[in-house]
């Protein structure tokens, strides 16, 4: 917990062997389970959540909300590209430019920050 808050996280899950994967999904359902407060203190999930029939697929049958479209992975890269042509040269510059120190790099770096286009812009871009 954080605070009040009940917390997941997992840094697996990056790959489509692992997505796939039954345990990683299980392990999915009950961090989702746990947050939403749908498991008791010894790990019980509520009975009406559990999967019906033998599949944990909990992937299958996922859907957007209404009104959100996924990128998939070309809209994912294409969003990266964006993130990147707008700032890496700026980065660079910042970075590999020797009279830069200290102070100066850091408002550099800030400096190409202001260029990144917003999340938003980057999705449009990308749709």
């Amino acid at each position: 917990t954080a605070g009040n808050a009940q917390v997941f996280g997992t840094t697996l899950g990056h790959s489509n062997q692992t997505i796939e994967d039954p345990v990683y999904q299980r392990l999915v359902a009950n961090g989702i389970a746990f947050v939403t407060g749908n498991m008791d203190a010894q790990g019980n999930i509520d009975e009406q959540l559990k999967p019906q029939g033998e599949s944990w697929d909990v992937l299958e049958g996922f859907s957007a909300p209404q009104g959100v479209k996924f990128l998939g992975a070309e809209g994912q890269d294409c969003v990266r590209r964006q993130f990147a042509v707008s700032v890496g040269p700026c980065y660079i510059g910042c970075t590999l430019n020797p009279l830069l120190w200290g102070e100066q790099a850091d408002n550099c770096r800030k400096n190409c920050n202001k260029k990144l286009p917003t999340t938003d812009q980057a999705i449009k871009a990308c749709s």
